[in-house]
């Protein structure tokens, strides 16, 4: 179903506009009346050619042609989605230009963030500058500016605005560009609390009164976590500290323990993880997550201390968040 949508004065005096032929303008038009509240519309030309050329007598090619000027400009984006990978095209800028008074859910599946082409769709959008402190993704974060150019700290990063786990959207309304280091930082809290940096860690300023407030308030999924934690050792932790097992052979097992010990300390301690990643639980790991995948899960939790301290199972919270985080 079309929807109204407005036309700022602006619009003719883009350039990238004004490098259109006159069918791919006319036809970016109609693109704004097809999309729904999250600038997503079916990229057919069968579906686009009904609605935008209706009395026109117009071949299907002439019509892919305009739509490739369309990519091509940068304009739209495209990606496939759904259980038959459905084109849907994303109108790049579309929430810039578009106030939407009471907003609809997407009629599209959103996109999949961790993908590398959606991720430089979105830094170009954003310009190459972090959102969350402003820097260009090209330079170090405000708050860390000791970090080299070879970390990958520094890299590009789709941050959600509102956090999945606060139930935030994987839409483009809801994704910006920021540095991995700043979006760590954010620690997936969403509202007016502000961040400081702590010696390459994060901590919120109201972390004593957020850590009790949140306490009271456990969501069902962390309970559930907790409760896996529990059952995964049913001897308890210390029995199986004593029984004797042989030395690690692995190599890639050994650069872990190595780098968790060096990146997250507090993890890596004995006395706040009782129960260490095994050299077998890591490999299975492995077998469903890349290591990229695993870091950043203990990062988050190295990070999040108002979490940290109910989990006792290092293996299985990592387990619990890479399934939260990345799926089964």
């Amino acid at each position: 179903m079309a929807r109204i949508r407005t036309i700022k004065p602006e619009f003719w005096e883009d350039e990238k506009i004004g490098a259109l032929s006159h069918g791919a303008r006319l036809l970016f038009l109609c693109c704004l009346n097809l999309s729904d509240d999250e600038g997503l519309l079916r990229w057919n030309a069968f579906y686009l050619a009904s609605n935008a050329f209706t009395y026109d007598e117009i071949k299907i090619e002439t019509i892919e042609k305009w739509m490739k000027e369309l990519v091509d400009n940068e304009l739209i984006y495209v990606y496939q989605a759904g259980k038959v990978k459905q084109q849907i095209g994303y109108i790049i800028n579309f929430h810039k230009h578009q106030r939407i008074d009471k907003p609809q859910p997407g009629k599209f599946p959103p996109p999949n963030y961790r993908d590398s082409r959606v991720k430089d769709m979105i830094y170009k959008r954003d310009k190459g500058i972090c959102k969350l402190c402003g820097n260009p993704i090209s330079e170090p974060p405000k708050d860390a500016p000791y970090l080299e150019e070879s970390s990958r700290k520094r890299m590009m990063s789709c941050d959600h605005i509102k956090p999945r786990s606060k139930g935030g959207s994987d839409y483009f309304s809801n994704l910006q560009a920021s540095h991995l280091y700043c979006n760590q930082c954010k620690a997936a809290k969403y509202g007016e609390e502000q961040i400081n940096n702590e010696d390459d860690t994060c901590t919120l300023n109201n972390s004593k009164n957020h850590s009790k407030n949140h306490s009271k308030n456990h969501s069902t999924e962390e309970k559930e976590e907790e409760k896996e934690d529990k059952k995964e050792s049913p001897n308890g932790d210390e029995k199986e500290a004593e029984a004797s097992s042989p030395a690690p052979s692995n190599p890639d097992y050994l650069k872990f323990n190595d780098w968790l010990k060096r990146k997250a300390p507090y993890c890596s301690n004995p006395k706040n993880f009782s129960s260490q990643i095994t050299e077998a639980e890591f490999l299975k790991l492995k077998e469903k997550y890349t290591g990229k995948q695993i870091a950043d899960i203990i990062e988050q939790i190295e990070n999040r201390k108002d979490l940290r301290k109910r989990y006792t199972n290092l293996y299985r919270t990592v387990l619990n968040w890479a399934k939260k985080e990345y799926g089964s």
